[in-house]
């Protein structure tokens, strides 16, 4: 078992994901075992253009767009003294949360909502509420 207690924390650029990320180096503050790991999941490219560009353009498109919602975060994990890590996925924002927590053996996921309330993520979908449903680990969610 590793000494390292890893903390997922998926961003979107959202005052609810800057939110998480406070919660978070809350947490590490307190204990000098948690690693900071930050997710930016970036929709796929579909269709004709998927086609027309090379998999390296693609990989690089992502991961260029990605950096840009992740540098404010990282930022503001650096502030605090933390070290981030930095991750991009590619696909389902809820599948991929939840198959980099398995991966980086995430002891933790936190994430910000939109807060829309049960009706609003009937209606419109809820990434935190697919995550909180089938994720087998911890998952705090904040407003």
């Amino acid at each position: 078992m590793s000494d390292i207690t890893r903390i997922l924390i998926p961003v979107d650029g959202s005052e609810h994901a800057r939110n998480a990320i406070a919660h978070a180096l809350a947490i590490a503050a307190k204990d000098s075992t948690v690693e900071i790991h930050l997710l930016n999941v970036q929709p796929p490219v579909r269709g004709t253009a998927a086609s027309l560009v090379s998999q390296a353009d693609l990989d690089g498109y992502h991961r260029e767009e990605a950096m840009k919602v992740l540098a404010d975060p990282a930022k503001q994990v650096e502030a605090a003294g933390a070290r981030p890590h930095l991750h991009v996925g590619v696909g389902d924002p809820g599948d991929t949360v939840l198959s980099f927590a398995k991966r980086l053996g995430c002891a933790q996921i936190v994430m910000g909502t939109r807060g829309l309330g049960a009706v609003g993520a009937l209606l419109m979908g809820s990434v935190a509420r697919d995550v909180a449903g089938k994720s087998e680990i911890p998952v705090t969610l904040l407003r």
